[in-house]
C-alpha cells in the first residue's frame, strides 16, 4: 500500500511538472505575439493622434479662410466662420484676431488699437457706443458734443 501511495505522488507531481512546463511553454510561445500586438496598438494609436491633429488643422484653416474671404462680402458669416475657427484652435491669435476683426469691421481705421483714440471713418472720438440697431453714438475727443452716426446694414 505505501508503495501503491508513493507511486501515486510522484506520478501526481511529475503530472504537475509537465503541466507547469506546457503552461510556460505556451507562455513563451503567447508572449511575442503580444508584444507585437501592443507594440501595433501603440502605433496606430500615434497614427490616429497625428491624422486628427491634422485634420484639427485642416479645418481650422479651411475656416480661417472662409471667414477672411467672407469678412467684406459678408461681416455676419465671416463672424460665424471665425468662430467656428476659434472653437477649433482657441488658443490661435490668428483666429482670436479674425473674430474681432469681424466683429468690428470697419468701426477701427488701419493703424488703430484699442488702446488708442479709435476713428471712425475720419471721425475721431473718445469714446463709442451702440445705439440701437444701426446706429453708434461717439463723443467728440474735446469731450463737449455727441454724436449719432447710423450705420448702414
Amino acid at each position: 500500500m505505501q508503495f501503491k501511495r508513493e507511486r501515486e505522488l510522484r506520478e501526481a507531481a511529475e503530472n504537475a511538472r509537465l503541466e507547469r512546463d506546457a503552461e510556460a511553454r505556451k507562455r513563451r510561445r503567447v508572449a511575442p505575439y503580444a508584444g507585437i500586438v501592443a507594440l501595433l496598438a501603440l502605433v496606430a494609436f500615434v497614427a490616429f493622434i497625428r491624422a486628427w491633429r491634422q485634420e484639427q488643422k485642416t479645418r481650422f484653416s479651411f475656416q480661417y479662410t472662409a471667414a477672411q474671404l467672407q469678412a467684406e462680402q459678408n461681416p455676419t458669416v465671416a463672424f460665424r466662420l471665425a468662430e467656428q475657427a476659434l472653437d477649433i484652435e482657441p488658443r490661435n491669435l490668428e483666429a482670436q484676431g479674425m473674430l474681432v476683426r469681424t466683429f468690428y469691421g470697419r468701426l477701427f481705421a488701419e493703424g488703430d488699437t484699442f488702446y488708442t483714440t479709435p476713428h471712425y471713418r475720419e471721425f475721431a472720438a473718445q469714446w463709442a457706443k451702440s445705439a440701437g440697431k444701426n446706429g453708434v453714438l461717439m463723443l467728440d475727443p474735446d469731450l463737449r458734443r455727441l454724436h449719432i452716426q447710423w450705420v448702414e446694414g
